[in-house]
């Protein structure tokens, strides 16, 4: 087996899920330079952690796949020819199939 270096960021997060995509970017930006070849991110790193509470507030939070952060963090991962581990809060979409008669 051939060895790899592996990264793991952990980061302090504020309400601003642009701001947080930012900061970690950048720093995934600085494990990949530093060799790291599998980038693994903290659950939730792209905002704060709100499932202590089940409150449906939250549900904002929630990303669709493929979405904006999501591409971002694919760009940058074929950028820097890296794997990224990418924990998130995924949106539920439901299909609705309606039968004719």
């Amino acid at each position: 087996m051939k060895d790899f270096k592996l990264s793991m960021i952990q980061m302090a997060c504020s309400e601003d899920r642009m701001e947080n995509l930012k900061r970690c970017l950048e720093m995934i930006n600085s494990a990949a330079h530093e060799g790291a070849k599998v980038v693994c991110l903290q659950e939730l790193f792209c905002s704060t952690y709100f499932p202590q509470n089940m409150n449906p507030d939250f549900f904002k939070y929630a990303e669709i796949i493929p979405g904006k952060i999501t591409e971002s963090i694919q760009k940058a991962a074929q950028k820097l020819s890296i794997y990224i581990v990418v924990p998130l809060f995924e949106k539920e979409i439901r299909w609705n199939f309606l039968a004719t008669a």
